[in-house]
C-alpha cells in the first residue's frame, strides 16, 4: 500500500446478480467494461444456465460462459472460456486473445 507502506492490502469483491431478470436463447448481450491491470485483481463477465439456480443442477452441468475474463498480472491477455461436462474446469474450450500491437487491456 503506497499510503501506508503496508505490504498487506484489503481487496473487496462484488457481483451484479440478474437471476430472475431475464432468459433467453437467442440474441448477443453486451457491456462497456474497465479493467485496471492490477496483480491481485481479475475482473469477468460471465452467464450461468438458468437451471443451476432454478432446478439445482451443479456446475458445469448448467453451462457457463465466460465472455471476459482478465487477470490482472496478464494485463495484455484477456479469455474467453466456454465451460460444461465435457469441458469443465482448467479443461474449458476457448482461450486467450490479444489486443494489436500488444497493448494493455487497461489502456482502453
Amino acid at each position: 500500500d503506497p499510503l501506508s507502506g503496508s505490504t498487506t492490502c484489503q481487496y473487496t469483491s462484488a457481483r451484479l446478480n440478474t437471476y430472475g431478470k431475464f432468459q433467453f436463447t437467442y440474441g448477443r448481450v453486451e457491456a462497456r467494461i474497465k479493467v485496471s491491470g492490477t496483480q491481485g485483481l481479475w475482473p469477468a463477465f460471465w452467464m450461468l444456465g438458468a437451471d443451476y439456480f432454478d432446478k439445482g443442477r451443479p456446475w458445469p452441468y448448467t453451462g457457463e460462459i465466460d465472455i471476459m475474463e482478465h487477470v490482472g498480472k496478464e494485463p495484455k491477455t484477456a479469455y474467453s472460456t466456454l465451460h460444461a461436462p465435457a469441458y469443465n474446469g482448467a479443461a474449458g474450450y476457448g482461450g486467450p486473445h490479444t489486443l494489436p500491437g500488444g497493448a494493455d487491456y487497461a489502456d482502453g
